[in-house]
């Protein structure tokens, strides 16, 4: 996977994020199998597809949509799998009545994860959000 590849598969998993729509998000993931994601909040932990919906329910009833651009991303090829750290900038976006209001906030953020070859497509496996801290 080259880091154009790979920079493409982190904005495509943060559009779906913005759009509010569990399917779009799941769409992202491997099909088959076990998934994990983790984002940077308390209780942001799902395991398995079902758990993964209900998570993004939660986070979709919020008043405020999240995406990212990339920054920066690295890949480390695993076997069949891609291992991923993106820096990238996080984008919080007021959101009301079906509408998204412009980015209010700008906030750095870590998108990692593993990915594996699905057909012709990468999907995530893995995926972890977090916000770093200065030391």
């Amino acid at each position: 996977m080259t880091p154009e590849v790979a920079t493409a598969l982190v904005e495509d998993l943060g559009r779906a994020f913005e759009s509010g729509d569990a399917d779009a998000v799941l769409r992202q993931f491997c099909p088959d199998g076990p998934v994990l994601y983790a984002g940077s909040e308390v209780g942001e932990l799902a395991a398995g597809h079902e758990g993964l919906r209900s998570l993004l329910a939660d986070l979709f009833a919020r008043d405020e949509r999240y995406s990212w651009l990339s920054d920066e991303v690295r890949v480390v090829p695993c076997g069949t799998a891609v291992s991923l750290l993106a820096d990238v900038t996080l984008l919080v976006r007021p959101y009301a009545d079906g509408r998204l209001e412009d980015v209010t906030e700008r906030v750095p953020y870590r998108i990692s994860g593993a990915l594996e070859r699905v057909g012709e497509s990468w999907r995530w496996r893995l995926c972890q959000g977090s916000e770093p801290t200065e030391g």
